[in-house]
């Protein structure tokens, strides 16, 4: 089973009110979307639900965003998300002109589990000369991260996780690493939501390695 499948069956939406531009239905998260913490959903597996939904309206807008260009995606969790669980989703689009902006909320509207939104991004900015000279000169000790055996990024036993676990120095985070098959639909490209768990990992690890203690962040 690919993750595009995974999501398919996740989250289910509908056309809301014919008067807008809205989708409405409900994400329930499976065992294999889990965080480290027992029973919750791993923030960039909702950050990705978040990019999931959006698209889906965006496709029903006829709204196609240029081909390579940045797409910025938040989620902002409000409390953790349960897995096995189905939680409302609402989906509705706004637009002003060419600029839009899609906005995604997870849980009831009295209490949202997750207020997300998804728009065209800025220009990626290349990296700074001296980063880029420091993790060119090499000669790095790699040292790797904890993990968890069912973590959906990190988990070395979680079939649809990416099982990508980080090596650190003193200055980077960094690996290697070639996307496994759930990851890939059946034309070849990579699931959508793959840089959304990627990058939710790494963060989780550079703000935890440069503070020198663990936290969690409901931001993503």
């Amino acid at each position: 089973m690919t993750l595009e499948e995974v999501f398919r069956e996740a989250l289910v939406l509908r056309p809301g009110p014919a008067d807008a531009p809205r989708l409405e239905g409900s994400l329930t998260f499976r065992r294999e979307l889990q965080s480290g913490f027992p029973g919750t959903g791993h923030g960039g597996a909702v950050a990705a639900a978040v990019a999931e939904a959006a698209a889906r309206l965006l496709a029903v807008c006829g709204i196609d965003p240029p081909e390579g260009s940045p797409l910025r995606t938040v989620a902002d969790l409000r409390k953790p998300l349960p897995l096995g669980v189905p939680l409302p989703v609402a989906v509705a689009l706004e637009a002003d002109g060419p600029a839009w902006r899609i906005a995604v909320r997870l849980g009831p509207p009295e209490a949202p589990v997750v207020q997300g939104e998804c728009r065209p991004g800025e220009p990626i900015r290349p990296p700074a000369a001296e980063d880029l000279s420091g993790w060119r000169a090499g000669g790095r000790e790699a040292h790797p991260v904890p993990g968890l055996e069912w973590c959906l990024a990190c988990g070395s036993m979680n079939p649809l996780g990416l099982q990508l676990r980080f090596d650190h120095d003193a200055v980077f985070v960094w690996k290697r690493y070639e996307p496994r098959a759930p990851y890939r639909g059946a034309d070849g490209r990579l699931f959508r939501g793959l840089p959304h768990i990627a990058l939710d990992e790494i963060g989780w690890w550079l703000g935890a390695l440069r503070a020198r203690e663990v936290g969690v962040s409901t931001r993503l």
